[in-house]
């Protein structure tokens, strides 16, 4: 028997993982090329007042160590488990927010740099605007710290109203957080 023919949808099953975790609902799809199966489970927020909203999960079936059918699928099974109602314009801005998120993210990793300089650079990040300029990092769009990013390797390259207290203050950065990961 397939795993296709294993996994009837519209029955309601009970699961056990290989994590200990149990899992009961209705068995929404199962997909054979990537074994995964697909469960309709009772909506966990407690605060949704729409009648027809589940949550979806998605299950490894060589994770499931073990499997019991609660309930058979009625005749009109597949009908019945139609999609809920998704309200696609969220789904969207999740999406669009999620993007943004992880193009932020992507910069915020320098490229060909050590790990003490990228610990560096996420320490100057939490107080200050930073990004990398290949293996250089521009502080404010006004200080350019370079290999090997010790406080002598600052250097204004931008204008600012007070360049002296500027650099001071990203070089006593600098030297504090490369003291903590000296400590390490």
């Amino acid at each position: 028997m397939s795993d296709q023919e294993k996994w009837v949808v519209g029955a309601t099953v009970q699961l056990e993982t290989v994590t200990g975790e149990q899992l009961k609902g209705q068995i929404y799809a199962y997909d054979e090329w990537t074994h995964t199966l697909v469960l309709r489970q009772p909506n966990s927020n407690t605060k949704s007042t729409f009648p027809f909203a589940f949550d979806m999960r998605m299950v490894r079936a060589d994770s499931i160590t073990q499997a019991s059918y609660v309930r058979a699928p009625a005749a009109d099974a597949e009908e019945k488990i139609s999609p809920s109602n998704v309200n696609v314009q969220v789904l969207r801005k999740k999406e669009h927010r999620a993007v943004e998120e992880a193009k932020r993210a992507v910069v915020q990793v320098g490229v060909g740099v050590s790990e003490n300089a990228q610990k560096l650079f996420d320490a100057i990040c939490r107080t200050m605007p930073a990004v990398w300029q290949k293996q250089d990092i521009l502080v404010l769009d006004a200080v350019l710290i370079t290999p090997p990013y010790r406080a002598d390797d600052c250097r204004l390259v931008g204008s600012v109203a007070d360049p002296d207290r500027m650099l001071q203050r990203i070089k006593t950065v600098v030297e504090g957080e490369s003291k903590k990961l000296n400590a390490n």
